[in-house]
């Protein structure tokens, strides 16, 4: 999945492992009225290794288009 994500004005995409879980389990984890604007969040790169993000700078969450 690609998260698209802010920093000051400036918009950067990078693409990430689901790590099992599903794009509404992510979704509903990032949902502001389940956390506070100020928390860490880690993906797993799909290229390897790790990015932690604050949750309030993350834009969207997208999935990648699957094959047939």
């Amino acid at each position: 999945m690609t998260i698209r994500y802010a920093v000051g004005t400036t918009e950067h995409t990078v693409d990430v492992l689901t790590g099992g879980f599903s794009i509404a389990d992510h979704v509903e984890r990032l949902d502001p009225r389940n956390s506070s604007g100020t928390e860490w969040v880690t993906f797993i790169l799909a290229g390897g290794g790790e990015i932690a993000l604050r949750d309030s700078a993350i834009v969207a969450i997208e999935r990648h288009a699957t094959e047939p």
